[in-house]
């Protein structure tokens, strides 16, 4: 009997598009100091398997198999291409690979994605028990890029083709059974079309399952009053990111969402986590203590905490 396995997808958000050193376009801010909070995290998760998007720079490739390694061994994603950043995903395993494989998208997305990043599906399969193995898609759909909503319909149908090829792949899977997940940036309230095409072929959203078998409202992925989010999409707070299986391979006995984004000192320094009551589940609020700040005082708070650390005596 197969147990039980843990599943975690996070965007960590660690895209800087920038010219020398003038960056125009930066989600999330404070990136080398979430990209040491967000590997701690990972490593205190507990999931068996993580997939990430949006790591793009070699170090951070470098910086999170490093810190992950002990506890997970196994790893796969496709090197920082040499004219732009990448695709951006990175998949880790406590159970060992197979092999795998990265398959850029025939629908690229908008001009800028094509420029600045290679959009398209990190695919390993993993041995999880004794002769079973299963495949995990990690995949990153395009988000309109700069100059486009998430919705617009341009965008909805480079997206639909996206689905299109990403299903194809899973379906031709000759492992016991296959898990797409990631940033689809679609959802059950924006994007819907694009969402729906996805349960047509067969699979179902984790989370939703959950939630519709406890009656719970339900998180969102990207909320735009995050002090941290410094560009902020049209389409408002939404879940974005997802967890997709085959209705007949899986049941799902638990889903939940652990804090958006947590900034860490070294050890023996406080921990200063920073994120809105959204970005927690119940159990987590209940657990720990947070604080909401508005951006320009979490600015403020960042910028004295530096000057304290170059200074002690301050």
């Amino acid at each position: 009997m197969i147990k039980p396995i843990t599943i975690l997808t996070f965007n960590a958000g660690l895209l800087d598009i920038n010219l020398f050193g003038l960056s125009f376009f930066k989600p999330a801010a404070y990136i080398e100091k979430r990209t040491e909070a967000i590997a701690k995290q990972l490593k205190d998760s507990n999931a068996d398997i993580i997939a990430l998007q949006e790591v793009y720079l070699r170090k951070h490739h470098r910086y999170f198999i490093e810190e992950l390694e002990e506890v997970y061994p196994y790893h796969a994603y496709p090197e920082m291409q040499r004219f732009n950043w990448g695709s951006g995903l990175m998949t880790f395993s406590k159970f060992p690979m197979i092999e795998w494989n990265f398959t850029p998208f025939v629908e690229l997305g908008t001009v800028d994605e094509k420029i600045f990043t290679k959009r398209g599906m990190l695919n390993a399969s993993v041995k999880i028990c004794g002769s079973v193995s299963i495949n995990i898609v990690n995949i990153h759909l395009t988000s309109g890029g700069v100059f486009h909503q998430m919705d617009d319909k341009k965008i909805e149908q480079k997206r639909s083709k996206q689905i299109e090829e990403v299903l194809r792949v899973a379906n031709e899977t000759k492992t016991e059974g296959v898990i797409i997940l990631g940033d689809f940036n679609l959802g059950p309230r924006v994007s819907t079309k694009n969402y729906e095409e996805v349960l047509h072929y067969g699979f179902k959203d984790v989370y939703d399952v959950y939630c519709r078998a406890h009656q719970l409202p339900g998180e969102v992925t990207w909320d735009i009053t995050n002090p941290l989010i410094v560009n902020q999409f049209g389409v408002g707070s939404n879940r974005l990111d997802h967890i997709m299986i085959k209705k007949e391979h899986w049941n799902v006995l638990d889903a939940d969402f652990v804090p958006a984004f947590s900034l860490v000192k070294e050890v023996g320094k406080e921990v200063l986590s920073c994120s809105v009551p959204k970005g927690y589940s119940n159990e987590l609020r209940q657990k720990f203590p947070f604080l909401i700040l508005g951006r320009d005082k979490l600015n403020k708070c960042l910028r004295d905490w530096e000057k304290k650390d170059e200074n002690p005596n301050l």
